[in-house]
């Protein structure tokens, strides 16, 4: 035996799973990770456990696609029967189908939708299976305090409470129905909210053009009107958003002097939600001419009226100085088209994802509501991405909306010009899979790209976006299917949260998710969370920051094959034991040309049912890293207990003798039981080793 070398202390400061296998490595760096966060700042860091998923204990229901699915071992292409793929399903969808002959679950990533009855998917099952129901799973996102899910699309608040809804699926607000219950659909709808009773009154947008009203002179004005002919148009409006789709045809009546004008209006578009009629007349000036051109308009607005929704009549006389300066009707009213997604610019509403397939959703336009009137979306002033691609998602931030496509992101922006209301412009050159995949965290963008991890450069110049930040976990990501990923952040820990459905089967054969962590103070790799049940599958279908907490949807198969999902805050102690473990890279404590024994190690730590156990290999032999990531009684020692700490406490030095081994490192673990308020923690591991024989 040669003199004792330098004692190694390892003090947690970033997860970097990606290294070589050299044992030149910093000794701070953690190497394999599972279910620890990273906390504080270098070189003042450690490790806590991950607290658990807290469950809201709330169901959110999936929905079942029309027909059966089969699916084919090996084969990205699922195949309908009596399906409806092209109205159902959407790019990034996740889809989820169980075979219950084998107990197993297939999650079904839409890829692509080819047609009616077949669609691709970004994972590929392992065995073949027909006859199976696909179930939709829901999605989740934050207005103001409030989670809300459906099934795809979203529901952005607008002023007074009302909402406006696209996509498809029960609406759900923190897990309850609203006061009427809301069905997204692909037609845009809007939601009209009596603050008084707290209830809702649903309705698709767009009121029908309505019949001529009918005109009738009559002697009696007060007013004074001019003698001579005039027409008169009207428009189906609604009082509670002063909006109104397209006018009726003209009807003409021509009046003595200081006649007035009987209007009988038709019966109103209740369907709906019309209650009133706009109305807009010709001017007494315009009978001046040798011709009669001008009762083709233009139409100046004269009054909102309301009456019976069958119809009603009353008087109308108006001056040419009374509304003369007042609004022209236009005849670019029309309802807003199909769309899967909402978001609001400049206060007004711009309807994303339009004019794909046979003219519905989802497509590379979208539309803006015209301002002033939110009844109305024309598509004069559409805008398409650009290149033109379909509109995978949209994420709302920093007064812009930013568009995901197959190939890029692309950014509107809101104007001050009513002819032009937005603009889009490209801003990133990778490509995304579905939405949830982009959010803005300080006005940087972190997003997975079909590249993987992808942030915005510091310069924020369009195209300059930057992947580099995720090579210290590009061994794990690398292996990750684009379209099973979602992003997320986590105030609690200041971290951007890459999150990996169906990432693995655990040992109950249920499906597991991975989350990566991005610390944003550290601006290191912080943490590696798997979600794991025995009872269930644990696929995360949805993310959003609600009320300063990273909530979630998960769920799949459970064990009588029934799907769940349910709503869980992350890192939240539920009552329920977490199993983790910590290990630094492999060393070979400066030793290149000569084996070591590792003699003693001591840990500091927060711990209960823990144990330690030593890892490591000679010249000739494969470093242990399956066996490290197996667990304690994969390794060289075999489990070495811990003695429980109820708080941050040095461990007694455990003597040990592991001889003959070129590199080693030693794997800490324990289980958090759910409840403590003190969570399991790891401040130091300390490893003492020494030389040992001849250079090699």
């Amino acid at each position: 035996m040669g003199a004792n070398l330098p004692t190694r202390s390892i003090r947690p400061s970033a997860f970097y799973p990606t290294q070589p296998r050299s044992g030149n490595v910093s000794n701070d760096t953690i190497f394999r990770l599972e279910n620890m966060v990273i906390q504080g700042n270098h070189p003042l860091t450690y490790a806590v456990a991950y607290a658990g998923s807290l469950s809201l204990s709330e169901t959110i229901a999936t929905s079942d696609l029309t027909g059966t699915l089969a699916v084919t071992s090996g084969s990205t292409t699922v195949t309908g029967t009596a399906t409806a793929f092209t109205t159902e399903l959407n790019p990034g969808q996740y889809v989820i189908a169980v075979n219950t002959s084998t107990h197993a679950s297939y999650l079904l990533v839409v890829r692509s939708i080819t047609d009616d009855t077949h669609f691709v998917t970004w994972g590929t099952p392992t065995s073949s299976r027909s006859g199976m129901t696909g179930k939709r799973m829901p999605i989740i996102y934050a207005i103001d305090q409030d989670r809300f899910t459906q099934i795809f699309g979203n529901v952005v608040r607008n002023d007074r409470g009302t909402l406006l809804s696209v996509g498809q699926g029960v609406v759900l607000k923190n897990g309850a129905a609203l006061s009427a219950s809301l069905t997204a659909t692909r037609a845009p709808k809007i939601s009209l909210y009596n603050s008084g009773a707290g209830t809702y009154t649903h309705f698709t947008l767009g009121m029908a053009t309505s019949a001529a009203p009918t005109l009738a002179a009559v002697a009696g004005g007060t007013k004074g009107m001019r003698a001579g002919a005039y027409s008169v148009v009207i428009a189906p409006a609604r009082t509670q958003t002063l909006g109104y789709n397209n006018p009726s045809l003209k009807t003409v009546v021509t009046i003595v002097d200081n006649d007035k004008i009987n209007i009988t209006f038709p019966a109103m578009d209740t369907t709906n939600g019309q209650n009133a009629w706009n109305v807009y007349v010709t001017l007494f000036a315009s009978t001046l001419g040798a011709d009669q051109n001008y009762l083709e308009g233009p139409w100046y607005f004269l009054d909102q009226y309301t009456g019976s929704t069958a119809g009603f009549t009353t008087a109308i006389e108006w001056l040419d100085a009374e509304v003369e300066r007042n609004t022209l009707i236009t005849f670019d009213n029309d309802a807003p088209p199909a769309a899967n997604f909402v978001v609001m610019l400049n206060n007004v509403p711009v309807w994303i994802s339009c004019q794909g397939l046979n003219g519905s959703s989802p497509g590379p336009f979208i539309f803006p509501a015209k301002p002033g009137n939110i009844e109305a979306a024309p598509a004069v002033i559409a805008f398409s991405s650009s290149p033109p691609e379909v509109i995978l998602g949209v994420l709302s931030a920093d007064g812009r909306a930013y568009l995901l496509t197959t190939n890029g992101l692309q950014i509107t922006q809101g104007t001050p010009q009513s002819d032009v209301p937005v603009l889009i412009r490209p801003f990133w050159s990778v490509g995304f899979t579905g939405p949830d995949q982009l959010i803005s965290v300080n006005k940087t963008l972190y997003g997975h790209s079909v590249q993987g991890p992808t942030r915005s450069a510091p310069d924020g110049v369009p195209g300059s976006q930057e992947l580099d930040f995720a090579v210290p976990v590009s061994e794990i990501t690398d292996a990750w299917l684009a379209g099973q990923v979602k992003v997320g952040y986590d105030p609690i820990s200041n971290a951007v949260c890459f999150i990996y459905a169906c990432d693995s089967l655990n040992t109950d054969g249920f499906w597991t998710t991975r989350i990566l962590m991005y610390g944003l103070r550290q601006q290191e790799w912080i943490g590696n969370v798997v979600l794991s049940s025995s009872t269930q599958d644990m696929i995360c279908c949805g993310v959003a920051t609600v009320n300063n907490t990273m909530t979630m949807l998960v769920g799949g198969r459970l064990a009588n094959d029934t799907v769940s999902v349910g709503t869980y805050s992350f890192n939240k102690a539920s009552g329920s034991s977490v199993s983790y473990y910590i290990a630094p890279p492999f060393s070979d404590y400066d030793s290149e040309l000569r084996d070591h024994v590792v003699k003693r190690v001591r840990v500091t730590a927060k711990n209960a049912s823990a144990s330690l156990g030593v890892f490591g290999a000679g010249a000739t032999q494969s470093i242990p890293v399956t066996a490290l990531e197996t667990g304690n009684s994969s390794s060289t020692t075999g489990v070495i207990a811990v003695t429980d700490a109820s708080t941050v406490t040095q461990s007694a030095q455990f003597q040990i003798n592991v001889p003959d081994v070129s590199q080693s490192t030693v794997r800490f673990q324990g289980t958090y039981n759910g409840t403590d308020a003190i969570i399991d923690q790891v401040h130091e591991i300390i490893i003492e080793s020494a030389s040992q024989g001849v250079r090699r």
